[in-house]
């Protein structure tokens, strides 16, 4: 074989090698949600599913690398954000040299620099340009539609209180995961698709993952996915230089409403977990919440005692008794404000700034398909930080330090993916003024 045939022959396993990429790393990103299955039992006792894929999606990177693929225009916002995360992870290793710190906080502290540490500088190295993005979010799509076909078939487990679960993770882990897919489909994949044959599979997909999102029986997941949808809602108007309506944001509206109105008679049937608990929260809080709000008041007493350098990572379980065990606030700013004190905090706090400052920098830019990105990637981002106030602990929000960095990035993904004729204007308020600026906006596009 010649050497033209040999470079031939290995050309379409190196695609398929760079395409696994994103694959792969999602596989990494949601291991902790399925690892525990017994089906993947066999598995999990020889390797750790998640340094697995941790380490078969690096090899990926590393093969690009090896390609001379991997070095492209990093921007400048995704610089800041990943400075700021080294600062946030030297914050928690010095939390551990806090005296009486135990091995919990040191293998939070480890978890964090390497497995979450490995989650955002991933999402700055593998997905880097549009087509990129695109095998992520289907990735996405596919293990949140695959956790609720799993719930929905009987296979998944029924815990306390008749929540659902699947592949062996909790009922919180399978509504973040199917919400999550849903707002990908919802908000991205679905108006960007012209096939229909793929149009018809993204709308089953969306039936099945509303369907397990709602019977999980997960108050929090669910009321984050609410306050996402709204955002989408609200960011598909554009009020200068005119008053416009994106086409794909009344079509939801009108179908949100529909379905509103249909499953609003048979909701108690398919969701009874869920409204029985949003019914015990109105009326008298419940167990859940109330003992969330107990960790929230100890979290900001024991801040108290501390507020500049936190009392060390890991030392509100062992201010709650829970010596060696694993326990956090529920609340991601509580979390380290306690154990970082306002330092941590405020790294934290600035990630979140660069993050929505350039997200809202290039939704306000963008045009035709290029908004549809910027709003997906912002809606994500915000469903995963309401997530994070309310359940979870730095390490279990990991998901969000990767949207936090594809989102102060997301300029390299701006290249238009559909025509312009998709988002003419349903709705114009204007005047003889406007229309002069308009005319005039369009001449400077």
């Amino acid at each position: 074989m010649t050497a033209p045939d040999r470079a031939s022959a290995r050309r379409p396993l190196w695609h398929l090698i760079g395409c696994a990429g994103e694959w792969l790393f999602v596989l990494f990103l949601f291991a902790g949600y399925y690892k525990a299955d017994p089906r993947f039992a066999s598995v999990q006792a020889r390797v750790d599913i998640t340094v697995l894929f941790a380490l078969l999606s690096f090899s990926v990177l590393a093969c690009r690398f090896a390609r001379g693929r991997l070095w492209r225009r990093v921007p400048r916002a995704s610089v800041r954000m990943l400075l700021l995360f080294i600062l946030l992870c030297m914050c928690l290793l010095g939390g551990v040299l806090h005296p009486g710190i135990t091995g919990y906080g040191f293998d939070k502290a480890v978890r964090f620099v390497v497995l979450t540490g490995w989650a955002v500088w991933g999402a700055a190295l593998v997905i880097t340009d549009q087509p990129s993005l695109k095998r992520f979010t289907w990735a996405v799509a596919a293990v949140g539609t695959a956790m609720a076909i799993d719930a929905l078939v009987g296979t998944g487990t029924a815990g306390a209180a008749w929540f659902v679960t699947a592949f062996g993770s909790n009922y919180i882990a399978l509504a973040r995961a199917t919400g999550l897919g849903l707002i990908t489909v919802v908000t991205f994949l679905l108006p960007l698709t012209r096939r229909h044959p793929a149009k018809v599979v993204l709308l089953g997909m969306i039936g099945v993952q509303l369907l397990a999102a709602a019977r999980a029986g997960a108050r929090g997941p669910v009321a984050a996915l609410a306050l996402a949808l709204l955002l989408f809602v609200f960011t598909g108007f554009q009020l200068l230089p005119v008053l416009r309506v994106e086409r794909f944001t009344l079509r939801f509206c009108t179908a949100a409403l529909a379905v509103v109105f249909v499953v609003g008679g048979i909701l108690q049937r398919i969701a009874n977990t869920l409204v029985q608990r949003m019914l015990v929260l109105v009326s008298e809080g419940g167990i859940s919440a109330l003992t969330r709000l107990e960790y929230f008041s100890a979290a900001m007493t024991l801040w108290a005692t501390s507020p500049l350098w936190g009392v060390g990572t890991g030392a509100f379980a062992l201010s709650q008794g829970a010596f060696g065990g694993r326990l956090y606030p529920h609340n991601i700013v509580l979390e380290l404000g306690t154990e970082t004190g306002l330092i941590g905090a405020g790294v934290f706090a600035a990630m979140i700034w660069v993050a929505f400052e350039r997200g809202l920098h290039f939704l306000r830019r963008s045009r035709a398909g290029d908004r549809f990105l910027a709003r997906y990637l912002l809606v994500a981002t915000a469903f995963l930080l309401f997530n994070a106030l309310v359940s979870g602990d730095i390490n279990d929000n990991r998901m969000l330090f990767v949207f936090l960095a594809l989102l102060s990035g997301s300029g390299r993904f701006l290249t238009t993916l559909m025509p312009a004729r998709n988002l003419e204007p349903t709705i114009r308020v204007m005047s003889v003024r406007s229309c002069a600026q308009e005319r005039r906006f369009r001449d400077e596009v």
